[in-house]
């Protein structure tokens, strides 16, 4: 639920950006390195989550509990990598989305949300890293 309210406050953040600064635009490249930082990120976690291994550990409890944290944050980074990608995407072939008369500007949006991908790419790196230290303590334990 907390990763669905931070894309809706992204949204919220560039949408009063387009409005109070009408002249703020992003560079092109600017927004293309960042696109790849996202994108290099996402796959440095998708295979640090995806390679993670509980056999190890043999209480059925924790197993399941790890593997299911280990689920949750690949899917933080299925779902940022998702919606950043659908916004640079749309970006490529539109510039504003016009709402009555609120003019939306995508780069902008594309922008905070790959900013906001990567914040989350970093602190689920951290999560990932505390789940390892679960499993080595889970195996220690027995």
């Amino acid at each position: 639920m907390k990763i669905f309210w931070s894309s809706i406050l992204a949204i919220i953040l560039a949408g009063a950006i387009s409005y109070f600064i009408p002249v703020f635009t992003v560079n092109n490249t600017t927004l293309n390195t960042l696109y790849t930082v996202a994108g290099i990120m996402f796959s440095i976690g998708m295979s640090l989550s995806v390679t993670s291994n509980t056999s190890g550990v043999r209480n059925k409890t924790i197993r399941n509990r790890i593997r299911k944290n280990m689920k949750q944050v690949r899917n933080f980074f299925i779902y940022h990598f998702l919606l950043t990608s659908l916004f640079y995407i749309i970006y490529l072939y539109k510039e504003t989305i016009n709402i009555k008369a609120f003019t939306y500007k995508i780069d902008v949006l594309a922008l905070v949300l790959i900013i906001m991908s990567i914040i989350y790419y970093i602190v689920n790196f951290i999560a990932i890293q505390r789940l390892n230290e679960q499993i080595e303590e889970a195996i220690n334990e027995q």
